[in-house]
């Protein structure tokens, strides 16, 4: 599923469309597979603008993520999902709270690596229901710290899920001070398109998932200098 490349692209309407496909089309999705699609699909809808769709969505999936997490009480994927439902919802306090618990069940003092993506999961779930002077200095701390497909600036500009967050007057110092040059917080994608780009490159990419759940980066790139010069 290409959700993040089309969210990053602000390609909702195509988002919502491929969800729907699939969850109409594909009569083989697992029970996890059928609550995660419509948790995409709310996001996308969410993303859009289409606040009453949004909810819908989340509305009719909060039941089932309820119920695993009473079955597995202990798994902080399964709270975070339920964190960010409840915030689509507007249920600011329970979305908090159970976004909370998830950074409870996996904290980043245990697990430098994970821990602080629940932690950017809070974040998201601040800003979703209107707190957003508590998600800014999350974020600042965030954008400063290594970790799994860690937060960089480049991703709090383009991403919907911060809106307009990254523009605020208390992050454009943020952005270019030391989180801006951190190599530790700049992913390698990142790296290799702003070289292509200073080189006059032009290139593309697209992301997937593999069997596993792990994501593939595929990507394509053209050097016109350089094809005009091997032509002469």
């Amino acid at each position: 599923m290409k959700m993040n490349q089309l969210f990053l692209e602000r390609h909702f309407d195509e988002a919502i469309r491929l969800i729907h496909n699939r969850l109409t089309e594909f009569r083989d999705l697992s029970d996890l597979e059928r609550l995660v699609n419509p948790f995409f699909l709310a996001f996308a809808q969410e993303y859009a603008g289409d606040t009453v769709g949004a909810r819908a969505t989340a509305q009719q999936t909060v039941g089932p993520l309820e119920t695993l997490c009473q079955k597995d009480p202990d798994n902080p994927n399964f709270a975070q999902v339920l964190s960010l439902t409840r915030a689509v919802l507007g249920q600011k306090d329970a979305a908090i709270k159970e976004a909370q618990r998830a950074i409870t069940l996996l904290p980043s003092e245990k697990d430098a690596v994970d821990g602080p993506r629940v932690e950017e999961s809070l974040a998201s779930v601040e800003v979703l229901v209107g707190d957003k002077n508590s998600a800014i200095p999350r974020l600042q701390h965030l954008l400063e710290i290594p970790y799994a497909n860690c937060l960089t600036p480049a991703l709090l500009r383009l991403h919907p899920a911060w809106g307009s967050i990254a523009r605020r007057s208390r992050f454009p110092k943020t952005l270019r001070g030391k989180a801006a040059v951190n190599p530790l917080c700049v992913k390698n994608w990142e790296i290799i398109a702003d070289n292509l780009s200073k080189a006059g490159w032009s290139w593309g990419w697209v992301s997937a998932l593999d069997v596993e759940g792990r994501t593939i980066w595929i990507g394509d790139a053209h050097g016109y200098a350089a094809d005009a010069r091997s032509e002469q």
